[in-house]
């Protein structure tokens, strides 16, 4: 039952952030749905690795929020409209309450497929090493010396 909670929170966040406009609930939301799926990948045991990948991808996705909010500082934030969410939950609730549906069952086996495995590895092998040339290939591009913290001579 808590992990059906947890899911249809998830739910909730990720299609409410379609609906909304300002960066700064965008970056709002953007938190409270990793510290969810964190949560979610807590109780189903998963490797360690899941959780330095959403930290990796929560602070990257933060600098890009911070980054517009700054363009956007005098932006008015516009009120939330509600009507495309209460139709979007009619339908979930209505899809749920099905006898036959997917979405009721509880069983793990629809979210953990373990990514260690010797069928995916040289998937994430390949992942890993287009995430370091990505790393490598930044750092050659910046240059130190006109860095905004570099001490100017």
């Amino acid at each position: 039952m808590f992990k059906g909670a947890l899911i249809f929170i998830i739910f909730f966040l990720s299609v409410s952030s379609f609906f909304v406009t300002h960066p700064l609930n965008l970056s709002i939301m953007l938190m409270l749905l990793c510290f969810f799926i964190s949560v979610i990948m807590l109780k189903l045991s998963i490797s360690w690795v899941f959780y330095l990948l959403v930290l990796m991808f929560l602070g990257g996705v933060m600098i890009l929020i911070t980054y517009m909010v700054s363009i956007a500082s005098n932006e008015k934030a516009l009120a939330f409209n509600l009507s495309p969410l209460i139709i979007f939950f009619l339908l979930f609730f209505f899809l749920m309450n099905d006898e036959h549906s997917t979405l009721k069952q509880s069983s793990t086996s629809l979210f953990v497929s373990p990514l260690m495995e010797k069928e995916f590895s040289a998937l994430l092998i390949f992942c890993f090493c287009m995430l370091l040339f990505a790393l490598i290939s930044v750092v050659k591009l910046i240059k130190l010396e006109s860095g905004p913290l570099s001490k100017r001579l």
